[in-house]
């Protein structure tokens, strides 16, 4: 396998040739040999992604920062500009904002908003000494929920909180300190995914629930002895979830799977990789905007440096496309967002 060096294209480029991947008048192409798709619908999404801006968060230049590309342009913009670790960007629904949680001032990990029109513009949303982090939006773009763990970093409950950071609750007080919930996924104003650790320390415990925000009522999704974390729902159906997981306890690596919100359905996305008989390892998923292809990591163009990680889109059958990848270090937590909030 091999990648070569992005080139910005000038002019209206719309075919496939050689494994080439052109997404569009003036896209960002790259040139890969990676599962080449055979289906021209994975295609076509890339090509319909004008007007989107690539963002993640990538250590290339030493901390990790909040970046975006510009899938029309190829423009690399560092948004956050800064010395610490900001981590896991999530937008609002209108586009303009951005939440992520970040150690900035030597402290614990807290919640920040970033104003995309004014990236300089960066507001503190949680202190104290416990640490937080997984902020989202909720589907109105009214509030926001995140992870709070303990003083020490351990356990975590799921909480809610309004987007100036006030009118902070705890939606899973149910959970006593033997459970660790994280990675809040909203459905609707009602329902929001999100991930259990039922064994303290036994990343197999890692399940999959369904948390009422209003009746804070938990139903659990998955059963099984591996893993299952990371939820992101499909806003074109919001009955499709797609998530991390293994196919058996013991495998060395993640995958990207899909199953219905009720659990059932499950179904592996990621291909197996002919060079190396594993599947390839992929992690944190999230959607184009209209689905349904997934965005997401992986190292599947290197497995001899496990944890060089890539952009890549995805689709439902494993054929992948790749959208960026740092000369040095990783990107990871990638998600699309409008060009113009």
């Amino acid at each position: 396998m091999r990648i070569e060096k992005g080139r910005f294209v000038k002019k209206l480029l719309i075919m496939v040739l050689g494994g080439a991947v052109i997404i569009g008048a003036g896209r960002y192409l790259y040139d890969h040999h990676i599962a080449q798709p055979q289906h021209p619908s994975l295609f076509q999404v890339a090509h319909s992604l004008t007007g989107q801006d690539l963002v993640f968060a990538s250590n290339r230049t030493g901390t990790y920062n909040i970046w975006s590309r510009s899938l029309a342009t190829g423009k690399l913009t560092d948004l956050t500009k800064s010395n610490a670790d900001n981590m896991n960007p999530q937008v609002s629904p209108n586009g303009r904002y951005l939440v992520f949680y970040s150690n900035r001032d030597d402290q614990t990990a807290q919640i920040f908003l970033l104003d995309r029109k004014h990236p300089s513009k960066v507001q503190q949303l949680t202190y104290g000494l416990s640490p937080s982090y997984d902020p989202v939006f909720t589907t109105n773009g009214k509030q926001i929920l995140f992870k709070r763990a303990d003083q020490d970093g351990n356990f975590g409950q799921i909480w809610s909180m309004n987007t100036n950071g006030s009118h902070q609750v705890n939606l899973t007080p149910s959970l006593d300190d033997t459970y660790e919930a994280y990675k809040p996924e909203p459905l609707n104003a009602t329902l929001a995914a999100i991930t259990v650790r039922t064994r303290q320390g036994d990343p197999n415990s890692d399940e999959l629930y369904l948390l009422n925000m209003v009746t804070r009522q938990l139903k659990r999704l998955t059963f099984n002895n591996v893993p299952n974390w990371f939820p992101a729902v499909n806003p074109a159906d919001p009955k499709t979830v797609a998530f991390i997981s293994k196919t058996y306890s013991d495998d060395p690596y993640d995958s990207i799977y899909t199953m219905n919100i009720d659990g059932g359905n499950r179904k592996l996305v990621s291909q197996k990789n002919t060079e190396t008989d594993f599947d390839d390892p992929s992690w944190t998923p999230s959607w184009t905007p209209g689905g349904p292809v997934i965005v997401c990591i992986s190292d599947r163009l290197d497995h001899q440096s496990f944890g060089r990680y890539a952009v890549f889109l995805m689709g439902l059958n494993g054929e992948a496309i790749l959208l960026d990848q740092s000369p040095v270090g990783q990107d990871l937590s990638p998600i699309l967002v409008p060009a113009n909030p």
